[in-house]
């Protein structure tokens, strides 16, 4: 079928802008945001357990953006987020590969706050989840 035949109902700008709005709602939360990334994220998982102000990540978790691989661009959060969290070089690369990143990695290359074994992962967003609430809130929610 030739693509200009195609008709569209506008759902995926309609889904499109959706997200958006979510994205900048999460940007400009109060209270801060701690993910847990436990087993492959990717697409819109992904990016909400990347926007989050601190992201654990299991070792044994994986996570890509995977765009390239059904032949368009990387897009929404990672062409912005990977270069800010990890530098240009690796995200780069990892964009254009569309490999898969284990926690380990993730965490040396800065894409994520902390690398825990999958058993402490939990545990470990709580605590730090616990921490953040018991801190002082106008301090942490401005920096």
């Amino acid at each position: 079928m030739d693509i200009r035949n195609r008709r569209s109902s506008g759902s995926g700008r309609r889904k499109s802008q959706e997200g958006g709005r979510y994205r900048l709602q999460y940007a400009a939360c109060e209270k801060p945001i701690v993910s847990a990334i436990n087993g492959v994220a990717v697409g819109a998982g992904l990016a909400v357990a990347l926007m989050a102000d601190i992201s654990i990540m299991a070792e044994e978790a994986k996570i890509t953006d995977g765009h390239v691989r059904i032949g368009v661009s990387a897009g929404d959060h990672a062409v912005i987020a990977w270069p800010l969290l990890c530098r240009m070089a690796k995200a780069k690369y990892y964009l254009m590969t569309a490999e898969f990143v284990d926690g380990k990695e993730a965490e040396r290359i800065g894409l994520v706050s902390l690398c825990v074994p999958r058993a402490q992962l939990l545990d470990k967003a709580i605590a730090v989840a616990n921490k953040l609430a018991n801190g002082s809130q106008h301090a942490i929610r401005y920096t």
